[in-house]
């Protein structure tokens, strides 16, 4: 069994490595002068069908003046559109303007090359141990926190 000092240890090299991780995504997203969180909800608006705000709120776990926020000002640089829903006014289907179509097909496909990279440089064990081992530790932080 590991000693406390270890145990700490490694959960400050594993914070490291997602803060490390992070760090890349939002230097990307500089590149386009957006924040990461931006390009995330991008990113969620390309991939989710019939996207609203309700939606990326309970994807992302951001507040819900945060995804305001910014889908207003992607609005405003026109990037996207706001369909009213028929069935229910108060909510808004986001979709891409021609403008924001043409930014996603610039920026989105260099991150899914990096990622698709990425992972092909992983054996397919060292693959399946990461997934494994992310998953077991998010069910026992789970299991302990919740």
């Amino acid at each position: 069994m590991m000693d406390d000092n270890t145990i700490q240890q490694t959960i400050t090299e594993f914070s490291t490595y997602i803060q490390e991780m992070n760090r890349t995504y939002e230097a990307y997203a500089k590149k386009y002068n957006l924040s990461y969180t931006t390009l995330q909800l991008i990113n969620l608006i390309n991939e989710v069908e019939d996207c609203t705000q309700k939606k990326i709120c309970e994807l992302t776990f951001l507040p819900k003046q945060t995804v305001n926020s910014i889908i207003t000002s992607l609005y405003k640089d026109e990037l996207i559109d706001l369909i009213v829903n028929p069935t229910n006014r108060r909510s808004k289907t986001i979709i891409f303007t021609p403008k924001g179509q043409t930014f996603v097909q610039n920026a989105l496909p260099k991150v899914r090359e990096a990622e698709i990279s990425a992972m092909e440089s992983l054996t397919e064990e060292e693959r399946f141990i990461m997934l494994k081992g992310m998953a077991l530790f998010c069910h026992h932080l789970n299991k302990n926190m919740l």
